[in-house]
């Protein structure tokens, strides 16, 4: 259980840095190249996970798919930012959570079928499939959004984070702020301790576990892709 638990914070702490910096690289390059190259990683870290033979390279492909997480989702909602209005950029910011609350329903579910009719290695291998195709699907069909980019990349932020969140703790954000970490760190301890517990007190496995967490996922996209943005 510390194992696990070390792996799944080592992705949440790699995100936590490489998130503003690649942010930032977006807005110096353009959030499209920063999109393609988070996807082609992602696929390879899956990759390695596939592959692991260790605890170490276990621990090593984790941390470079929490980089890569960083450079995706803060650029695709930057990419939201760019195409939208203020009028609609909060339905569309709840449409992209929306999908990402898809990818957490599909995911369990394919991941506890392909266990069922694979190795519990298949799912990494599928996944990888899955964004490196979207990185090609990418670079052919999406457009870049953002029409004026940095003259120059800012590089401090990623190490200055915890800096940056203690000076937002003081503003009218700072309330915002709070609620995001409560949020955040609730989830982290279902995802972490949930299949554990399952495990340990139930006797059910990764196969079962993929459909709890398929369940906590339809009731995401109800609440993000219909309620918020009414």
């Amino acid at each position: 259980a510390l194992q696990i638990g070390f792996l799944a914070a080592s992705h949440a702490l790699a995100n936590f840095f490489a998130s503003p910096l690649l942010g930032r690289t977006s807005d110096r390059f353009g959030r499209r190249p920063v999109l393609i190259a988070g996807l082609l990683a992602g696929g390879v870290s899956m990759i390695l996970m596939g592959f692991a033979n260790s605890l170490l390279m276990l621990l090593l492909a984790r941390i470079a798919h929490g980089i890569v997480a960083g450079a995706i989702m803060p650029t695709a909602r930057a990419y939201i930012g760019d195409v939208t209005s203020k009028e609609d950029r909060v339905a569309s910011m709840g449409k992209i959570g929306a999908a990402m609350a898809s990818g957490m329903l599909l995911g369990p579910a394919i991941s506890s079928g392909l266990v069922a009719i694979g190795e519990i290695n298949t799912p990494f291998f599928v996944a990888a499939v899955v964004s490196l195709f979207n990185a090609v699907s990418v670079s052919l069909f999406l457009p870049e959004s953002l029409k004026q980019k940095s003259q120059k990349l800012i590089i401090r932020e990623g190490v200055l984070n915890f800096l940056t969140v203690f000076r937002n703790l003081k503003t009218e954000q700072g309330i915002l702020f709070l609620i995001f970490f409560t949020w955040s760190f609730s989830m982290s301890n279902k995802q972490v301790s949930f299949p554990l517990l399952g495990q340990e007190r139930f006797g059910i496995g990764a196969e079962t576990i993929g459909y709890f967490f398929t369940a906590a996922a339809v009731v995401s996209i109800v609440m993000q892709g219909y309620l918020l943005p009414k």
